[in-house]
Formats: C-alpha cells, sequence, structure tokens
C-alpha cells in the first residue's frame, strides 16, 4: 500500500512538470500540498556551524506517519558571508543513513541562488520515502575553497541525530523538512467545496457535482462562475498586438529574471524564486503584483502565447512552492491570532505576510482576468489560483497586525467578504474586517486628526481606508456611532493643513518624495459638505478659504506656518512627535516652500530595504540640530508649544535626547514667524562637555551659493529661493556637501545640504535668518544684535525695520520682559508688536505696553486711524500705548474712541 502511494504521488509529480497531463493532475498535487512535517524549533542567528568538503554537516530525521515525498529541505545560511565564493555551491543529498548506501536525491545551490530571505534556503527534492522511516540528509560544498561558514543552528530534535564530518556530535544545525502525505482526493476537494456556500445563486451546478463527488465537474462549474462575472472578469481584456509595446522587462521574466528599480539584474531562479532576497527587493512589490503584471502586459499587448505558457508555469510554482501556512500545519487549527508577519520558510516570511496577503487575494482577479482569454492558462492553475484566494482569506482572518498593516488586512478581508458573498464566511469576515478597521480607525488616528505614523505616504494609504470604510457603510446601509465619523473628518482636516501650496504634501519619513491630498480632500468635501477642503483641493479654483493659515498637531506634534492659500504662500512644516512606524529621526525637522519653489526638504524615502534608505532615516539628513552626528530619539515626544496671532506666529519645542549620548543634552528649537515675510530660528543644545553641533538644511534639487566668510546661503530657483543667514557670529563654520534626493522609488538627483557646525562645550545656541523671496534677486537685509537674545533685522528693499526679541532684554534701545516679542517699524514709524508671555516692553524709551500678570500672547496693530489690541485673556492691569490714534478695537469687537496716550482695553 505504501508504495502505491508514492508511485501515484510520483505519477502526479510528473504530470505536474508537464502541463499537458489530464485536467486534474497538476491541481490534485498543489491541493496535496506541502506540510511541516519536521522542524527543530525557530532559527539561532546567534550560532552557527562551518561546513567543508572534508567535513560535511549532516542530520537524521524521521518522516511522518503519512509522508509519502520529502518535497524540500530547508536550512539556514548567512549567505551574505564572504567565505561563500562565486564558484561554490551548497549541496544537499537524502540518503537512507548516515552509512550512505543509497542516495535518494540531490539539490544544488550555487552562489547566484544563494540568497534567501531570512537566511533560509530551501533545497527542493520531491523525493518519494516511506512514510515513519529515518532518513539522512548532508550539506558538502562543491567548488571554491571548499568551505561555507555560517550555517544557523537550532533546537533539540529527538527523532534524529547531528553530525560533522560523519561523526555523531550534540548541537544541531536548524532545518525543517516540507513533505507530502498520502493524498486522499475526495476529503481534499471536500474539504475545499466547503469553503463556499453552495446554496448560493449562480452556485447551483457546482453544488450538484460536489454532492454527486464528481470533483472534476465540480471545478469546471466553479472556473465557470468565475468566469461569468463581469465584476471580475473583464471581457475586453484579450490581446491586441501593439507594434509600440517593449517587451524587454517582460522577456527578462521569461528567464526567470527581474530588472529591479536600480537597473540590476536578478536571477530568481530556480522557479521564479519569491523569497529571492536583494538589497533593492523592497521596490518590486514581488509580495504583491510583482511579476503578475509583467505577464499580463506581455500578454495583453502582444498576444504571444509565449508569455501565457510561462505564466501558467509561473503560476504552478507560485502556488505549489508557497502553500498557505494554515494548510501547511505552521498555524495550528486551534490558534486564535497569530502574528502578521510570519518567520521565513514554511511558514511563508513575506509572501504570507498579512499585508501581502491582504493586497494579493484582492488583485487576484486582475492578474487572472488579464490571461483568461489564453488556452494556455490551464484549467488546473485557474482553480488552484481561486482555492488559493480563500486559503489566504483564512489566513488573514487569523492575523493580528497594527497601525496602517491593521488597516490594510482589516479593509482588504471585508472588502473581499463584499465582493464574494458566495463563500461560506464571507458575513463571518465583513464583520470581523468592518470592527477591526473601526478599532484601528480610533486607535491610529488622534483627536487632532493626525495619524500615528508620522509619514504622509502612510498617512494617505490609510486614510484612503477609512475612507472606504465609511463609503462601505453607507453604501450598504450600516449605522455607524457619529464619534469615527468624525474622526475621519479630522484627519482630512489634519491633511488640508499640511498640503503645501503646490497642492503635495511633504515627503517625510517613508514617504516616496511628495504624495498629493486631491482625492482625500475631494472626497473629504463631497461627504462632509467641507467648501474648504475643495478649496484646498482644487488650488483655490473652487470652495472657500479655510478659516486659519498656521495649525498645530500637539498629539501628534505637528506644526505648520503658512502666510496665506496662495500658490506663492510661505509654508514651513515642523514634526516633534513620536515615530510609531515609518517615520524618522527627525525630530524639529523642518520643509519651507515659497514663491511656488521647494526650498529646504525632507528628503523622504529610498527602496527599502537599501543602505541609502537607512542613511535618509538618520538625523543628519534632515533640516535640525545633531550633536555628534547622533540621531534623535523617536520613541517619544517632547514638550511643543505654539502661539497663533495675526502677524506673528511662535513656537517652541524640545526633542527627548540623543541616541547614546546622555539624557541632559536636549535640543530646543524656537521659531518665530514674521508675518509674512521670514523666519527667525534659535536652537539651542543643553546639556554640558565638548561635543560637535550641526545645523542643517537639506535643498531641494538646485543651484544653491554659499559665502563661507559670512555664512549666507541662497538658492537658485527660477521662481521661488531662500536665503539663510547667521544672525550672528558664533564661530559656527559653514559648508556645502552633496546628498542624493530621492525622485521617485528608485532614482537620486543630485542635491545639497546646507551645514553649521562648531565643536564646543554645551550650552549652546544659534540664530538663524531664513528669508524666502521671489525671483533671483536675493533680498538687501541687514541682521543686527541689539542685545544677547534680539536682533535688529532691517529689510532694506521695503524700508522694514524690525525688531526680534527672543528673551528678557534690556538695552538703551530696549527693555522687554518675557519669552519673545517682535516689533515692526515701517518708514520709522512703529507699525505693530506682539509678544510671548510678555510683561512689559519698552522701545526707544516709550513704554509700548505693560501688565501685572504675564500674558501668554499680546498683539497690537497700529493701523492709519485705528489700534487694534488682541490679548489672550482680558487683563485688567494691561496698558498699550495708544500711538496717537483715534480708535481702538479689543479683539473682535466694535470700535470705541481712545482718549490719552494710553489704553486699558479690559479695565472694568
Amino acid at each position: 500500500m505504501k508504495k502505491l502511494a508514492v508511485l501515484f504521488l510520483t505519477s502526479l509529480l510528473v504530470c505536474a512538470m508537464d502541463f499537458s497531463c489530464k485536467a486534474g493532475q497538476v491541481l490534485d498535487r498543489i491541493l496535496n500540498n506541502m506540510i511541516l512535517d519536521v522542524s527543530n524549533g525557530p532559527v539561532n542567528y546567534k550560532q552557527s556551524k562551518t561546513v567543508t568538503s572534508k567535513k560535511p554537516l549532516g542530520q537524521t530525521f524521521t518522516t511522518g506517519s503519512r509522508t509519502v515525498e520529502v518535497s524540500r529541505i530547508a536550512i539556514a545560511d548567512a549567505w551574505w558571508h564572504p567565505s561563500w565564493s562565486e564558484d561554490e555551491s551548497l549541496v544537499l543529498t537524502l540518503w537512507d543513513s548516515p552509512a550512505k548506501t543509497k542516495q535518494i536525491a540531490s539539490a544544488e545551490m550555487p552562489y547566484k541562488w544563494r540568497a534567501w530571505e531570512g537566511g533560509v534556503i530551501m533545497f527542493t527534492l520531491n523525493a518519494p520515502v516511506q512514510p515513519s522511516t529515518q532518513y539522512y540528509f548532508e550539506l558538502t560544498v562543491k567548488g571554491g575553497d571548499g568551505e561555507i561558514v555560517g550555517i544557523f543552528l537550532g533546537g533539540e530534535y529527538k527523532g534524529g541525530q547531528a553530525y560533522e564530518g560523519g561523526e555523531p556530535v550534540e548541537k544541531n544545525i536548524w532545518f525543517e523538512v516540507h513533505s507530502r502525505p498520502v493524498f486522499d482526493r475526495d476529503a481534499a476537494y471536500a474539504d475545499r467545496f466547503s469553503r463556499w456556500n453552495l446554496d448560493y445563486p449562480g452556485l447551483e451546478r457546482v453544488k450538484e457535482a460536489v454532492l454527486a463527488k464528481d470533483w472534476d465537474r465540480a471545478v469546471d462549474e466553479l472556473i465557470k462562475y468565475y468566469e461569468s462575472r463581469t465584476d471580475l472578469i473583464n471581457p475586453a481584456d484579450k490581446p491586441k498586438k501593439n507594434p509600440n509595446y517593449d517587451t524587454t522587462a517582460d522577456d527578462l521574466v521569461l528567464e526567470m529574471k527581474y530588472k529591479d528599480p536600480a537597473g540590476t539584474i536578478v536571477d530568481l531562479g530556480p522557479n521564479w524564486n519569491h523569497y529571492r532576497e536583494w538589497p533593492t527587493r523592497g521596490g518590486v512589490g514581488l509580495t504583491r503584483t510583482g511579476l503578475f503584471k509583467n505577464f499580463r502586459s506581455a500578454y495583453l499587448n502582444t498576444g504571444d502565447e509565449k508569455y501565457a505558457k510561462a505564466f501558467n508555469e509561473f503560476m504552478f510554482h507560485f502556488l505549489d512552492d508557497m502553500p498557505s501556512p494554515l494548510r501547511a500545519g505552521v498555524i495550528k487549527p486551534g490558534d486564535k491570532r497569530v502574528k502578521a508577519a510570519p518567520e521565513p520558510g514554511l511558514a511563508g516570511g513575506s509572501m504570507w505576510a498579512g499585508l501581502s496577503i491582504g493586497a494579493r487575494m484582492n488583485q487576484i482577479w486582475w492578474a487572472y482576468s488579464g490571461m483568461h482569454a489564453s488556452p494556455n492558462f490551464s484549467r488546473d492553475i485557474r482553480a488552484a489560483w481561486i482555492f488559493n484566494m480563500v486559503d489566504m482569506a483564512e489566513v488573514l482572518a487569523l492575523q493580528k497586525g497594527g497601525g496602517n498593516w491593521e488597516s490594510q488586512m482589516t479593509t482588504a478581508l471585508y472588502s473581499l467578504a463584499e465582493r464574494h458573498p458566495e463563500l461560506a464566511k464571507s458575513k463571518e469576515w465583513f464583520d470581523q474586517g468592518v470592527t477591526e478597521m473601526l478599532n484601528n480607525l480610533w486607535a491610529t488616528s488622534r483627536a487632532d486628526g493626525s495619524v500615528q505614523e508620522p509619514t504622509f505616504g502612510y498617512t494617505t494609504l490609510i486614510i484612503n481606508r477609512y475612507k472606504a470604510l465609511l463609503d462601505t457603510c453607507r453604501k450598504l446601509k450600516i449605522q455607524l456611532d457619529a464619534k469615527y465619523i468624525k474622526r475621519v473628518e479630522k484627519t482630512i482636516e489634519y491633511l488640508m493643513y499640511n498640503t503645501e501650496p503646490d497642492g503635495l504634501l511633504p515627503s517625510r519619513g517613508d514617504t516616496f518624495n511628495f504624495v498629493s491630498s486631491k482625492s482625500q480632500l475631494e472626497w473629504g468635501a463631497d461627504y462632509y459638505g467641507r467648501q474648504d477642503f475643495r478649496f484646498v483641493a482644487t488650488g483655490g479654483k473652487q470652495g472657500s478659504r479655510p478659516l486659519s493659515t498656521s495649525a498645530f498637531f500637539p498629539i501628534g506634534g505637528w506644526l505648520v506656518m503658512r502666510s496665506d492659500w496662495s500658490p506663492d504662500a510661505l509654508y514651513l512644516n515642523l514634526h516633534n512627535g513620536k515615530d510609531m512606524g515609518h517615520g524618522h529621526a527627525d525630530e524639529l525637522s523642518v520643509v519651507i516652500d515659497a514663491y511656488g519653489s521647494k526650498l529646504v526638504v525632507d528628503p523622504g524615502c529610498y527602496i527599502y530595504g537599501t543602505k541609502y534608505h537607512s542613511e535618509l532615516y538618520k538625523t543628519r539628513n534632515h533640516a535640525t540640530v545633531t550633536v555628534d552626528d547622533a540621531d534623535t530619539r523617536v520613541r517619544e515626544m517632547g514638550p511643543n508649544r505654539w502661539v497663533g496671532m495675526r502677524t506673528v506666529d511662535y513656537f517652541e519645542g524640545t526633542n527627548t535626547g540623543y541616541e547614546g549620548l546622555p539624557d541632559n543634552i536636549l535640543h530646543t528649537r524656537r521659531i518665530v514667524f514674521v508675518k509674512p515675510d521670514y523666519w527667525i530660528f534659535e536652537d539651542t543644545v543643553a546639556g554640558h562637555g565638548e561635543h560637535e553641533i550641526a545645523v542643517r538644511f537639506p535643498f531641494y534639487p538646485g543651484a544653491v551659493t554659499l559665502d563661507s566668510k559670512s555664512g549666507a546661503c541662497h538658492t537658485h530657483n527660477k521662481k521661488g529661493n531662500v536665503l539663510i543667514k547667521p544672525c550672528s557670529n558664533r564661530g559656527f563654520k559653514s559648508e556645502l556637501y552633496d546628498y542624493g534626493f530621492p525622485i521617485g522609488e528608485a532614482k537620486l538627483d543630485q542635491a545639497r545640504i546646507l551645514k553649521y557646525s562648531k565643536k564646543c562645550n554645551l550650552p549652546i545656541s544659534f540664530d538663524t535668518l531664513i528669508f524666502p523671496y521671489a525671483g533671483q534677486n536675493p533680498p538687501r537685509v541687514d541682521i543686527t544684535p541689539v542685545g544677547e537674545a534680539a536682533f535688529r533685522i532691517q529689510l532694506l528693499d521695503k524700508c522694514v525695520n524690525d525688531v526680534v526679541c527672543l528673551d528678557t532684554t534690556k538695552t538703551s534701545e530696549l527693555n522687554f520682559k518675557g519669552r519673545a516679542a517682535v516689533l515692526r517699524l515701517q518708514h520709522t514709524k512703529l507699525a505693530r508688536f506682539a509678544w510671548i508671555d510678555g510683561t512689559k516692553l519698552e522701545y526707544g524709551g516709550k513704554m509700548l505696553a505693560m501688565t501685572d500678570k504675564p500674558l501668554s500672547s499680546l498683539e497690537v496693530i497700529y493701523e492709519p486711524d485705528v489700534v487694534r489690541i488682541i490679548a489672550s485673556q482680558p487683563e485688567p492691569s494691561l496698558q498699550v500705548a495708544s500711538m496717537k490714534r483715534k480708535y481702538c478695537v479689543v479683539g473682535f469687537g466694535k470700535p470705541f474712541e481712545v482718549k490719552g496716550d494710553v489704553i486699558q482695553p479690559y479695565a472694568f
């Protein structure tokens, strides 16, 4: 009986390799999927052994009671170790015993194929074996110097013995045996069809065949059902020759090769290995549509059946080599929830991660539809793919993620259930998906509208899932608690305020360049009737302006300062919040736009997994301050404060320190926006001891000029530019150096970073003028210190004389008590002033304002006949100089006549 089972399985294997076999035999093999027969626990990446041609590594193991084929054996190796040379192969041979009397199968892993995800290399053997029998596999080295270092260890295994050089040893290398059991065809097909509600309209013929156990007919009827659904299969998806279509990339895929975004040709052998690992793998999307798009596009644009034939073979390996970890026994039937990122090996690794299968199971029909017209897209592969869709849903329903992963996974689950009501668990999956997506919405969004992952690429991604949820519930007339609907509105509002003047969002964190907020804002305008959303979405062509220009999001640690809502507006974006995923070490960094140009930027993200992706994470690539080039701590959020007024915005924030440095070394950044013209930055680093301090400003690609003597630096764009200039000489060295600014996901454009640096004892402060301007000529700006923390800023082209004070200051000209103050003189006449936490302001010997108790904000504007006073609270002791104005307006009140030189706006 055992021999018959082995012969039957062997015939299935032969047919699986020959797609001209009778319908059903290829499908039978795929449905008789590999299972985890033997394993010795997790990989121990801290300990390893060396295999040599003279000292092979071996292991005996015992097959399971129903095992009739050893399909694969997996080991774990540090393939990146330089000991594995280009002319070497790692060979795994399966023997009957350590005596090696009979060789059963062998597989060779050459250098070019050595790189597997997580170091887990899987050797395909497809060897018929006997159940409950002990076998021996051995690793040897072929070619080269005969030595490969880094075969990782595993745990204890009682069903066999480890060997080195033919001698028993105690420590086992890590291994898995992936086997196939005796195939019970009736049980296998009955189990698969139990995943459908066969009473669902349209499945009558499927049910009839299932009840008769006519599995081949049941499969045929199931395929007919799905291919009759025009919501899944587009009848227009038929090949049409396109003479201009370039098949170069697609022809590489036929050769099991892929040209990645960096231009590197990657060999995906053996058999389009989806666990192949290389530095730019993250940019290929191998876990999602990946190579599907090449086959689909090539076939539809050429009609050449070679692409369909190759696709069919590709899909066999895709489905056969990567079975469901639930069906493979890695996930146990009783498991309630499992992690969304499985271990490499038969557990599925990245290919069965929740993010991957959530996307793939909803993309199946796009790829299927593109190939459906081909006679070489076999019936068995069509059916296996449909069954695989349900396998993915079953695993996804068990997986638990977080953040944007959870939002994508839960959306995928309820979306599949809505699209496929014919599935037995569709209602259960729909309810689970919607419930968990609501929980995710509440967990990942904040009351201020910000989203937990501080990167706008993922913010828009997750908000798209919120949108889909609300749309689905509205369509299906599902009543939602109003708090969820309001929370989504706040997230759209958050996007609105962060939107740059050109309609894009900053390339923060793991955002590839700049993403648009247009679709989210347009949706929000329609859903909520918000005309301010529409205004920003259309660039001011429709709707009405938002009520305010600047905005602060205290929970997320985001700040936006903006002069107005025109395309030429001055715009500053700052982040000083936690990184809860996909963020960078960017505490207190800024992004600046003005006059239609991107000026100071966050470089954003490069291809996942590359060294440059890791480099762009670092603080030194952001417009902030580093100490000894260390990265900022990102797991906690320091204090932030913002005060917004009509003529001045003020921000003050402190980070939580730097990795590897004493806790008392902290950076505080204060920003004063003197509207509508410029910003003053004060950067202070607290602590003690000698350290190197660096203040950096990465520019968008373009020409930049630096006067190294004065430290003044300006850009050379066609439209908007910026002048950056130290406010005083504190001995900082200035320099420009190159960096690569990512364009899209794979290209780097040369850009410059401005760096001011000094090795000094802490504490230290550095003040900077950031002055945007339109056109090619830098403005004539003169900066003169008028105290320890006060500067006169003369805008010579505008006859404007400003005084910016960043602390309590007393000189013959200026007497201020408070945190910060700004005075503006136009043509020598006082036009306005404002303070933060002030009690007294005198200028030129004249008292401008005073109060017994500090006011967190005070703004006074002198118009030709009116003085406007806006205070943070109605303080009765406040006195303000009238400067001979006839009328006074307090807050948004009515004008009243001024009597005398002093106004007491709140004296009742």
